[in-house]
């Protein structure tokens, strides 16, 4: 499966996020639900480790919620550079609901970079794709456990994009694979990435690419929107600002928790609907988006975003001619909507 261009890696300086401006990037599910949550699973591995540790405490939860706990905190512990608390962890989540792709796929990360992953990650910046490479066969066993955790999460998901990149890493870490056959650095991807990739991308950066600038980054964009929040609680704007960042950082809940409350704030305020739509067509909940595109629209009929996005949810329902309408509706409101004119060529309805 590839991951990406080969732009990254050939002539890319040392560091894996090193030349992509992740800064500018940054600035723009489990089973529980954000608020019961708590901060476990917040982007700040620290934040998600006491989180999470206070919600394992409490008691209570559901055996498949407890395990997107221990999860979470196990998966705080591998960013934090703890791997043994991290593969007791998720020894634990995976026993409590072993059917967990993600569970055993973090486990397979834990395992990998135990066994030295950090290294062959800074041997791989300096490699195109297509160069030999030689992995450490001393660690073979230990890539082992890694390549099988792997393995058991793309049985229980097949094509389960994190097992499928993590597995190809640690093929080569151990001299199973002796060639850099793709852009394992996911380097295209990043310099490219649409916020539908943001899971994906945000996860492997923390977890196995390069967890000390993910920390960091996470720490520099938070602590100021938490700031703006404290001192400002009654500013929708600043919870847009933090669910545009949780975006950005692949944490679906937390965003769509921050829409909510700016919309607790201010009931009127359709930037918020339209975000919270966003997350919920992103995740494939295009029932839930359309309602909140109703209220976009409800309380701001004069701006084109609720339309073009109704429009498009419509599109992927198959309901065409409401589809046509919201898209005709939104290039009313701003010729300039090229979403809406894509949408009509698509559907054949352009003028």
């Amino acid at each position: 499966m590839p991951f990406g261009t080969r732009s990254f890696i050939s002539g890319t300086p040392r560091g894996l996020l090193a030349g992509i401006n992740l800064m500018t990037l940054l600035c723009g599910g489990p089973p529980a639900g954000a608020q019961e949550m708590g901060d476990c699973g917040h982007p700040v591995p620290e934040r998600s480790i006491v989180g999470c540790s206070a919600v394992i405490a409490r008691g209570g939860a559901a055996p498949q919620t407890l395990s997107a706990f221990f999860r979470q905190r196990g998966a705080a512990y591998l960013v934090h550079g703890e791997h043994d608390n991290a593969i007791a962890d998720l020894d634990e989540a995976i026993r409590l609901n072993p059917e967990d792709p993600e569970a055993f796929t973090s486990r397979g990360d834990a395992y990998a970079k135990k066994a030295g992953l950090v290294g062959v990650i800074r041997d791989l910046s300096g490699l195109s794709v297509g160069a030999p490479y030689v992995g450490d066969l001393s660690k073979k066993n230990q890539y082992a456990r890694a390549i099988a955790d792997y393995d058991h999460a793309q049985r229980l998901d097949g094509g389960y994009q994190p097992a499928v990149h993590g597995r190809e890493l640690a093929r080569l870490a151990s001299g199973e694979k002796s060639r850099v056959e793709d852009d394992l650095l996911l380097g295209g991807l990043f310099q490219h990435m649409h916020r539908s990739q943001a899971p994906f991308l945000m996860r492997q950066s923390a977890m196995l690419l390069d967890s000390q600038t993910y920390m960091r980054m996470a720490a520099e964009r938070f602590a100021p929107l938490d700031r703006a929040i404290r001192d400002n609680p009654n500013d929708p704007k600043v919870y847009l600002d933090r669910a545009w960042a949780f975006v950005n950082f692949g944490k679906f809940d937390f965003a769509i928790a921050d829409y909510t409350r700016a919309i607790a704030v201010d009931p009127h305020n359709a930037k918020a609907y339209v975000g919270r739509a966003e997350v919920f067509r992103d995740r494939g909940e295009y029932d839930r988006a359309v309602e909140d595109c109703n209220e976009a629209v409800r309380v701001k009929p004069d701006e084109f975003q609720g339309y073009d996005l109704r429009g498009f949810l419509f599109e992927k329902k198959g309901e065409a001619d409401k589809a046509i309408a919201d898209y005709r509706r939104a290039l009313a409101l701003e010729p300039r909507a090229a979403e809406a004119a894509d949408g009509l060529r698509r559907l054949g309805a352009a003028r």
